[in-house]
């Protein structure tokens, strides 16, 4: 063998050996790598805190005390403080969503709603949340590109500026500032969570529909344990919970049922805690005999269920914490509840969906409809006397479509409309878990809307956003669809 061909064989068994050695030692640190465990960091501890169960847990508790006892301030100090924190330290600005859903509930006393005090309290909270919205979109250089989601708003809040345009002394009143508020409100919320809140993190915000419902629940229970004579505030439907009577109460509890649905189908662990939020969720409606409610929930439910089930990552396991729950609800209720069971029922019955005059109701909105300017309408809570001392603080019709049709003529119909495509279309464009659940809502709130009223209230309308907002944010998820969202 020549010289030079010894010393190639040489250099190649040295490359070779030295490559084995490489391989061998990245093989090594691969494995230490895998067997590593992360040294917990401030930001995956401390901060993640903000999109925990822990914390949906404690927005929910704050909330509750602060309507037992009577201190909404507590809850609006507490809440400012926290948006500011979460301004400061996180990368997204999603855990101000619970505040933004549960903020309007905290208020124990009608009178207290409109008073100095809450007035300043909400103003001053929203307007923490739009300054760190604003400050935040900077910081992270957020290029602003309008949404296409609120044209609805916006068409919603021309038609609230021109209805009434030919009624005397409409423009300008009290009545139109609060149509204005109201939709204006409703474009800028919208806007605002567009623009700067573009995480998409589905389940966060099915559980703190689940806390809202919670405190609901509680606030229902808690107002029970005052009454001297519960059976009669059932049946003569006096439940008064400060922010929204035992219908508003009710209207809550039925849009948020399909998230309490949704995050059991996705709960390996709690689906049990989840079915029995379900199940007392339904009794807390049946509570506050809200027709609209028991018609629109009871006509969905089966369905809702049945598919729930089926999209529900343990589904036997689900299925036999529902019937064993609802077995032994209904067992209870038989048992200790019987005859007030059957005279809650037997008044329903009787009643049939006319309990305060509806249909008399749905005639005056007609009326009004027919001698006012037929295509503006007779203006954003024409006849209302926004005083608490008068029978209607606000006239509602008791009839969603009756109202935007009375106070906002065919314009406003039309108005309502284009925002009904838009919310149906952003939530249908992306088949997931989430949208199904989003999709339930609006069929409940669309027949709730038959028999009463949905939209321009505080309780429907903040809700209704965040999930608007919610299923608009699922268009910008990257494909595939994760396997725990898909629907097959």
């Amino acid at each position: 063998m020549s010289q030079s061909l010894y010393n190639k064989l040489e250099i190649h068994n040295v490359l070779s050996r030295d490559l084995l050695i490489q391989k061998w030692e990245k093989m090594q640190n691969n494995r230490v790598l895998q067997l590593n465990i992360p040294t917990p960091t401030k930001s995956n501890t401390v901060f993640s805190f903000f999109k925990s169960d822990l914390y949906l847990l404690l927005i929910g508790v704050i909330v509750s005390l602060s309507w037992i006892f009577n201190i909404p301030l507590f809850a609006y100090i507490s809440f400012g403080v926290i948006i500011i924190i979460i301004a400061i330290t996180q990368k997204s600005l999603i855990g101000v969503i619970p505040i933004l859903l549960l903020a309007t509930f905290v208020f124990p006393d009608e009178n207290s709603l409109i008073s100095a005090t809450a007035i300043g309290s909400i103003t001053s909270v929203f307007l923490i949340f739009v300054i760190s919205c604003v400050i935040h979109f900077i910081k992270n250089k957020n290029k602003f590109k309008f949404p296409a989601s609120t044209i609805g708003f916006i068409a919603l809040f021309c038609a609230a500026f021109l209805g009434g345009i030919t009624t005397q002394g409409h423009f300008g009143s009290p009545q139109w500032v609060l149509g204005i508020s109201t939709t204006g409100g409703m474009f800028l919320a919208m806007l605002i969570l567009s623009i700067t809140i573009t995480e998409y993190n589905p389940l966060f915000i099915a559980k703190s529909f689940v806390v809202l419902t919670l405190v609901i629940i509680t606030q229902l229970f808690v107002y029970s344990l005052r009454q001297e004579d519960l059976l009669y505030s059932i049946v003569y439907k006096t439940t008064m919970l400060g922010w929204g009577i035992g219908n508003s109460a009710a209207e809550v509890l039925a849009l948020a049922i399909p998230f309490v649905l949704y995050a059991m189908c996705k709960s390996r662990k709690f689906s049990i805690l989840y079915v029995s939020v379900f199940i007392l969720s339904m009794f807390s409606i049946l509570t506050t005999l809200s027709r609209a409610a028991l018609i629109a929930v009871g006509f969905l439910a089966l369905p809702m269920v049945v598919y729930s089930l089926r999209l529900s990552v343990k589904p036997l396991l689900t299925t036999i914490f529902l019937l064993s729950l609802f077995t032994l609800a209904v067992f209870l209720i038989f048992t200790f509840f019987n005859e007030e069971f059957k005279y809650i029922i037997n008044k329903l019955m009787t009643t049939g969906i006319s309990d305060h005059g509806r249909i008399k109701l749905w005639k005056l909105a007609l009326d009004v409809f027919k001698t006012h300017n037929k295509f503006f309408g007779a203006g954003y809570a024409y006849g209302s006397a926004l005083s608490l001392d008068a029978r209607y603080f606000v006239l509602w019709y008791h009839n969603h479509y009756l109202q935007v049709l009375a106070n906002m003529g065919i314009f406003g119909i039309i108005a309502f409309l284009i925002h009904i495509a838009q919310r149906f279309y952003y939530t249908i464009k992306r088949h997931t878990k989430f949208t199904v659940a989003a999709l339930w809502s609006m069929f409940i709130m669309a027949l709730f809307g038959m028999l009463d009223i949905t939209y321009f209230q505080p309780c429907f309308l903040i809700p209704m956003i965040i999930t608007f907002w919610a299923t608009q944010n699922g268009l910008k998820i990257k494909d595939p669809i994760p396997a725990d969202e898909t629907l097959i």
